[in-house]
């Protein structure tokens, strides 16, 4: 076993080996050893609440439907004293789990 004169230095290096996060890069040897390519991909649109409104009309209920299926337990959350907030894809997604107008 011999001293390496260099010490190993972690780079984000393409071509080099991955380890969790970051690459090690051994710099006692000539040849890089080929790793997946890393993709990162933007992230994902934060989906704006609505009204029990907007969300009547997205879902072609009325208000009152929309009403009825939060005393039922529809997702939703409370802005203030009174003021009731939903995602159009959650609130939609339980009503079509439970066959209600989605």
């Amino acid at each position: 076993d011999h001293a390496s004169p260099l010490p190993r230095q972690a780079k984000s290096v393409a071509g080099s080996r991955h380890l969790g996060s970051i690459a090690v890069v051994d710099s006692t040897k000539p040849t890089l050893i080929s790793a997946p390519a890393r993709m990162w991909l933007a992230p994902k649109p934060i989906e704006p609440y609505v009204s029990r409104c907007e969300l009547a009309r997205l879902m072609g209920v009325s208000v009152a439907t929309v009403d009825r299926m939060v005393a039922e337990g529809m997702p939703s959350v409370t802005w203030g004293r009174r003021t009731r907030r939903f995602r159009p894809s959650v609130a939609i997604a339980w009503a079509a789990e439970r066959g209600r107008a989605a």
